[in-house]
């Protein structure tokens, strides 16, 4: 469950640097000054950066070998 709470969230920062870079992307807005929309893109990207970093670290990494392994044993149980 604790596994599960932290993925959620690093899912939530991630959702929230795509709105906070969505709206820093907006164009056409005069409310909002061209160097705040500017910022709003750089911490919404540096947000899902942070967001995919943190879920990245739920991924299992496999070996060089053990990809080698995988490949070809997909590679001889598609020539049956």
């Amino acid at each position: 469950m604790d596994q599960q709470m932290t993925e959620a969230g690093y899912l939530g920062i991630n959702a929230l640097g795509t709105i906070v870079a969505a709206i820093g992307a907006t164009p056409g807005h005069a409310i909002i000054p061209d160097q705040w929309k500017n910022d709003f893109s750089i911490i919404g990207n540096a947000l899902q950066a942070a967001g995919n970093t943190g879920k990245s670290g739920s991924v299992q990494v496999w070996t060089q070998s053990e990809t080698g392994r995988r490949h070809w044993a997909t590679v001889w149980s598609s020539m049956d």
